[in-house]
């Protein structure tokens, strides 16, 4: 009877749909990794990480993978990288699953920077993505609110204008109080030049 080795989900249960074998066979790892089913501790910035080598070797062309093989010679079971451990986590949790979940364009900067240290096009890609995302979607929001406030503003001054008709003079001066002193100039406001 063949035994099978499972993966473990995130909330501690047993995914019986993962069969760590196939997934093995089925990934693009070094021969030498192949065989070796050995985890690497990794010292990350004083932040200790265990994980399995063919984690670290996911991307192939990487500096980080090219690290990883060539220290597969040495006896000594621990790796140690001078870079930031925070940003490395999430290098890390994309080598497993392919994601990164932050949600803020500061962090991936800070995620891509660790990328292209480490020479992971894809999350390099992944990031900028992500970050194009985000700056769509603010862009978007932002002028939705532009809009709502120039909506209000004209509205406000429809029922000033309404107000102010009954008396050119009281016009006038609310207009150039709006302009903030410029009572030479022409009276009638303006969205573009008045803000």
């Amino acid at each position: 009877m063949q035994e099978q080795s499972y993966c473990w989900q995130s909330d501690g249960s047993m995914d019986p749909d993962h069969n760590w074998q196939k997934l093995k066979a089925e990934q693009p790892w070094p021969e030498e990794l192949r065989e070796n089913d050995d985890r690497l501790v990794l010292n990350v910035g004083g932040q200790m990480f265990e994980t399995f080598k063919q984690t670290l070797c996911m991307e192939a062309d990487s500096m980080l993978a090219a690290r990883v093989l060539r220290h597969l010679t040495h006896e000594n079971a621990q790796l140690w990288i001078d870079r930031d451990g925070q940003r490395f986590k999430h290098v890390l949790n994309y080598l497993r699953n392919k994601t990164i979940w932050l949600q803020d364009v500061a962090s991936l900067r800070a995620v891509q920077e660790e990328a292209d240290f480490y020479c992971l096009a894809g999350l390099h890609a992944l990031c900028e993505e992500k970050i194009q995302d985000i700056e769509a979607k603010e862009e978007a929001a932002w002028r939705r609110r532009l809009h709502d406030l120039q909506k209000a503003l004209k509205e406000v001054l429809a029922n000033v204008d309404n107000n102010c008709t009954s008396s050119p003079r009281n016009r006038d001066f609310v207009v150039a109080r709006m302009r903030r002193g410029r009572e030479n100039e022409d009276s009638v406001f303006r969205m573009d030049a008045d803000f």
